[in-house]
């Protein structure tokens, strides 16, 4: 790639002159051009950026030379196209590096992530799919984002999760969060899939489930499948009164939902609860 950096000042103001002010500031970050003081830009630093199809273009107004950066969350509501004309109007003055991104009733078509990671640089390293919108393949997923450390997602179909996620991760995982679950077919995975997948992952990966009103049949049972007792491998990190009691279906009230959580503690924390 040619060093534009080393252009003659006329040829790099002439380049700067061209970009857009979202162009122009990447340039700055990333390729270290100084911005000619007749081009200077605006900075305007948001903590949170919400894209929602109906109202996208009244949210978000810009004078001529004016950036928005973002390097906190995206949030996507009822988005299915990020081509559309009102997004390239906005990507002019878009500078989108999250850390953190939620989809809600959106699409989980490959070429919307493929979009997605080139808006956002594929900077993020958590990624939240919630209400009203399918999981993405594995695959697609952590091609689009490989930095991604932290999911949280929705079981709508029965799915090999464990072994899909870990055939197709480029980090690993510290936290791994499965949301609105019913019912999760335990036939789908053994214990040893679970074991070599928390395993596979950082040393403080947890893995929470959170459930609407499992049976108490439906808890043994996934216990068994998932060996909660197995020597140094899971370790209940929270309250674990409460824990069994959620368990024993000992709720305050009816509604109340259940949430298991599992981390594998480091070898030495492993001993030490142990003692």
């Amino acid at each position: 790639m040619y060093p534009l950096e080393t252009l003659p000042y006329s040829l790099r103001y002439r380049l700067m002159e061209l970009a857009s002010p979202a162009e122009r500031y990447r340039l700055q970050l990333f390729k270290g051009m100084d911005i000619p003081k007749p081009l200077a830009i605006t900075i305007r630093k948001m903590e949170t950026v919400c894209f929602h199809y109906d109202d996208c273009l009244k949210r978000y107004s810009f004078e001529n030379n004016e950036v928005m950066y973002c390097d906190g969350n995206l949030r996507l509501i009822n988005v299915f196209n990020l081509t559309s004309e009102y997004f390239e109007a906005l990507s002019k003055h878009l500078v989108l590096m999250p850390n953190s991104i939620d989809i809600d009733y959106s699409s989980n078509s490959s070429a919307f992530y493929e979009t997605l990671s080139e808006m956002t640089m594929a900077s993020t390293t958590r990624i939240r799919i919630g209400s009203g919108t399918h999981m993405p393949s594995y695959k697609v997923l952590f091609k689009a984002f490989p930095k991604v450390t932290r999911l949280v997602f929705p079981v709508s179909t029965p799915t090999k999760y464990v072994t899909e996620i870990l055939k197709y991760q480029k980090c690993k995982l510290s936290y791994l969060a499965l949301l609105y679950c019913y019912y999760i077919p335990l036939e789908l995975f053994t214990s040893d899939e679970i074991y070599a997948f928390m395993k596979a992952q950082s040393h403080d990966f947890q893995l929470r489930l959170c459930m609407f009103h499992p049976s108490d049949e439906f808890i043994s049972a996934f216990r068994a499948v998932v060996n909660l007792n197995k020597t140094n491998v899971f370790y209940l990190p929270l309250d674990e009164k409460r824990f069994r009691d959620r368990q024993s279906l000992k709720r305050h009230s009816p509604s109340q939902d259940l949430e298991m959580d599992f981390t594998i503690l480091p070898e030495a924390k492993r001993r030490k609860s142990n003692e």
